[in-house]
């Protein structure tokens, strides 16, 4: 730009403007579902919500031509959201509307979840310094409520004893993750005129219970068609991060559409048959 500096986003930023590109430009019926999707995985995989990036918000909305610049701002990829929304809106339709409000909830909660989690590590530390070995029986005297409380960022895993995720306390967006990742592997849309996302999984219905403080509200959250997973969204028996979930993983019986042996790769595994994408 003529003003010298570099209008380079991070990742977290430029899925946001794909999102609003996407919402746009897309096809007819685009609900950003596959942006949540993204943003998920990239969170889900130690992306990092809090970071900022030095941003021209009118040249990235077309507002202004490179060859002129107004103030450039230290914004995260929520306040990026939040402010860049407004520009591209107007064309969206009311999918879109809903897909993007989810999103941004997503950022939003992820930045705060994010900073309460490195106060609770600082405050973890420093009472380490303090009371040294006297930190697990602390532990098991505080009551469920106190702030030390909260789910730091790791999972139990039998075998190397745990291994790092980046959720933090609150289960909303593992709960998500884990939704989002069963949709993947159980829905496709076979013929022109089907919906893009199954019955299980209502955008709308999703966005009314975050909204309402209702936690994930999406059929197969309700209708306990998942199998357990950890505070990451990985399923048990697959939560190494190098691995992916296949249908068996997350489904605890069958309700996919995928029973299109033309369309669907399939893995004879001893008495069952595991559905990769």
């Amino acid at each position: 730009m003529q003003c010298g500096i570099k209008l380079q986003l991070r990742p977290l930023h430029t899925l946001v403007l794909t999102a609003a590109y996407l919402g746009s430009y897309g096809f007819e019926g685009e609900d950003l579902f596959g942006i949540l999707a993204c943003l998920l995985c990239l969170l889900a995989n130690g992306a990092d919500p809090t970071l900022t990036a030095e941003i021209s918000v009118s040249a990235l909305a077309h507002e202004q031509t490179c060859d002129s610049c107004d103030q450039h701002e230290e914004i995260t990829a929520s306040d990026l959201a939040q402010r860049i929304g407004n520009t591209f809106s107007s064309s969206w339709s009311s999918e879109v509307t809903t897909g993007w409000q989810v999103v941004c909830y997503v950022l939003r909660s992820s930045v705060e979840e994010r900073k309460q989690n490195e106060d609770f590590e600082e405050a973890y530390e420093e009472a380490e310094v303090k009371y040294g070995d006297r930190m697990d029986e602390l532990s098991l005297n505080q009551s469920d409520d106190e702030e030390e409380n909260r789910v730091p960022f790791w999972c139990p895993h039998p075998d190397d004893g745990g291994h790092s995720h980046y959720f933090g306390a609150s289960p909303n967006m593992a709960i998500l993750w884990a939704a989002v990742q069963t949709e993947l592997l159980t829905y496709r849309k076979l013929k022109e005129g089907d919906p893009w996302i199954s019955d299980h999984f209502s955008m709308k219905d999703l966005l009314e219970g975050l909204c309402a403080g209702e936690g994930i509200r999406v059929g197969l959250v309700e209708k306990e068609l998942m199998n357990p997973f950890c505070y990451c969204g990985r399923f048990e028996g697959n939560c190494d991060i190098w691995s992916h979930p296949v249908m068996d993983d997350a489904c605890k019986e069958y309700f996919a559409n995928l029973d299109r042996w033309d369309r669907a790769t399939y893995l004879a595994d001893t008495l069952t048959e595991k559905l990769t994408f």
